[in-house]
């Protein structure tokens, strides 16, 4: 059990002018930054840093260390964060590191390994191994931004705003800029008029006035740099030299306990970064966290402002929420959020239909499908194809196939195929009224099966020429509204690529009679017979062409093997019993 917890109000924004005025406020913070120095906090160094990334990690802290002389550096984020609640034993995905060192400082001592990206939000990697990246932040990486030319202070410091103040077109918000800066100005006793009325110059305040304690400098910055973090739990650091971990935001209780929770107020952190919403869905969907009831309120009050974000990290960010083994939780929390709305427009349609309209804010995860809503079975053949695609990341015990590199073309070929499979079942409701039910939303049988039984090729055969063409009127209407070239129209997000869809329709039709001639391996479009097609395959000629067009289409890098093709397949094929069964 973890001792001595710290306060949740450690780190309460107080002005820098504020924090000097006296012996007796400097001792009160003083006493109340020595509160987060966690020393009984059951992380070890020798095994938390003792393997894969952490061991890297670690050789980057104590290089910079030793070079950089009078430095910190510190491992933040999620690490930390793994090692509380789950023990030093665990191995994180990433490890890392923040530093007080200045980026030059930080580049003069790693050498041409260390580089720096990032417009808004400057973040250095260094390269540990041939393919593997360590993050380290600076703590000066505080100071501003430059946007359109003009250096920017993001309002942290100069008013309770936080975020860079754009006007609702998303243009720079001059005007704001300037009051804030009007506003920091009479704050730090620069302002004449004050001068003036207080008849003498005030004694200037800096660091300088705390040189003489290099312990408090250190936990100050520590502290001030705590507020810029996204959730108390990502808000901890450990310190490797000192075998301490600082918790100004009560991160230690939350991880312990399981709570998502801003370190500011919800509103001020997500409108300072939307994208910051896409990572409280992925703490609650990997690690069973709860998010608290005001992040669930922000984040269906904030879901349209995520189209304002970059469409890069956006589109990395949902593939980092589908691609490590948790994609059916993800698409629930999407849709209890909202998110789904903007993110998959298609697919929340889709949903629509069949799940519960929520009015509160309590997400129900294991009873979000019900019979009463699902009628016709399709969220649970959603979702059930979601969780076997999941177990073949994870690769369980129980999985048929095993996924080793998670690609976007094959989550986006699962949440596609459900959709198009209900279009079918729509035109053809009529005509094949006595159709089993569970075959509705199961793609049209394995070519290979079928082959040599002359009755039942030509019905298969219209089957699969219906199954194409409906997945190209679904993957058609996602392009429109969500591909990163089309213009922007509302709140949709930009997330996919031509070239992405054309691979989740190879992954798709690649048991039908098109490849039936093509053999194992790597699957290219060039193996397929698209003449087999009724309409001799020209629409799909049509969509490759647009694609070469834009130069999205990369055939050797986003052609799928065999073995993906498979396990999609045995995804979609997961839903065999029908609804009614399951529930009696």
């Amino acid at each position: 059990m973890v001792k001595n917890l710290p306060p949740t109000d450690v780190c309460a924004d107080v002005a820098d002018d504020e924090r000097f005025t006296g012996p007796s406020r400097a001792r009160t913070l003083r006493q109340t930054l020595a509160r987060a120095i966690v020393r009984d906090h059951g992380v070890r160094r020798a095994r938390a840093l003792g393997s894969g990334h952490a061991r890297g990690a670690a050789r980057v802290a104590e290089t910079l260390r030793r070079r950089a002389k009078g430095v910190d550096v510190y491992v933040v984020g999620g690490a930390v964060r793994d090692w509380i609640a789950r023990g030093d034993d665990c191995v994180p995905r990433d490890v890392d590191l923040a530093t007080s060192a200045t980026y030059d400082e930080a580049r003069a001592a790693l050498g041409r390994r260390m580089k720096t990206v990032g417009r808004r939000f400057t973040v250095g990697l260094v390269r540990v191994d041939d393919d593997a990246w360590i993050e380290l932040a600076s703590f000066e990486s505080e100071s501003g931004e430059v946007v359109d030319g003009v250096r920017v202070d993001d309002g942290r410091r100069a008013s309770e705003g936080g975020e860079t103040p754009r006007k609702p077109c998303g243009e720079l918000d001059l005007d704001e800029l300037l009051r804030r800066r009007r506003v920091a100005r009479e704050r730090s006793g620069d302002g004449s008029g004050e001068k003036r009325a207080s008849g003498r110059r005030r004694k200037a305040t800096t660091t300088s006035t705390v040189s003489a304690d290099a312990d408090f400098q250190r936990l100050l910055a520590c502290a001030d740099n705590a507020q810029r973090r996204d959730f108390t739990v990502n808000s901890m650091y450990y310190d490797p030299f000192r075998e301490e971990v600082l918790d100004f935001c009560n991160g230690i209780h939350d991880a312990l306990e399981g709570v998502v929770r801003t370190v500011r107020p919800t509103h001020t952190s997500l409108k300072e970064d939307p994208v910051r919403m896409l990572r409280a869905i992925r703490l609650a969907a990997r690690h069973g966290f709860t998010m608290t009831k005001g992040l669930r309120a922000g984040l269906r009050a904030y879901a349209p402002t995520l189209a304002l974000a970059s469409s890069r990290r956006v589109a990395q960010e949902i593939e980092t929420l589908m691609h490590h083994g948790y994609a059916a939780r993800t698409f629930k929390l999407l849709w209890h959020s909202t998110i789904l709305k903007h993110a998959f427009p298609v697919q929340f349609e889709f949903l629509r239909q069949r799940l519960p309209r929520k009015s509160t804010l309590t997400y129900e995860m294991e009873s979000l499908v019900t019979p009463e809503r699902d009628v016709d079975g399709g969220a649970r053949a959603f979702f059930d194809a979601l969780e076997a695609y999941d177990a073949c990341v994870r690769h369980d015990a129980d999985a048929e196939h095993r996924i080793a590199e998670p690609a976007f073309a094959q989550w986006l070929a699962i949440v596609v195929a459900p959709v198009a499979l209900e279009k079918i079942r729509d035109a053809d409701a009529d005509a094949d009224a006595e159709r089993d039910a569970v075959d509705a939303w199961t793609p049209p049988p394995r070519w290979s099966t079928v082959r040599d039984d002359p009755v039942a090729r030509e019905r298969v055969e219209a089957r699969w020429h219906a199954f194409t063409f409906a997945t190209l009127d679904v993957l058609d209407d996602m392009l429109e509204r969500s591909a990163m070239d089309a213009p922007r129209d509302g709140n949709d997000l930009a997330l996919l690529t031509r070239a992405d869809c054309a691979s989740a329709l190879l992954l798709l039709l690649a048991h039908g009679p098109m490849f039936a001639d093509a053999q194992r391996g790597e699957l290219t479009w060039n193996d397929a017979d698209l003449d087999r097609l009724s309409d001799g395959g020209a629409r799909v000629r049509a969509s490759f062409a647009r694609a070469r067009r834009r130069g999205e289409w990369y055939n050797a890098s986003k052609s799928p093997s065999a073995a993906d093709a498979d396990a999609v397949r045995a995804c979609l094929e997961r839903h065999r019993t029908p609804m009614s069964e399951t529930h009696h």
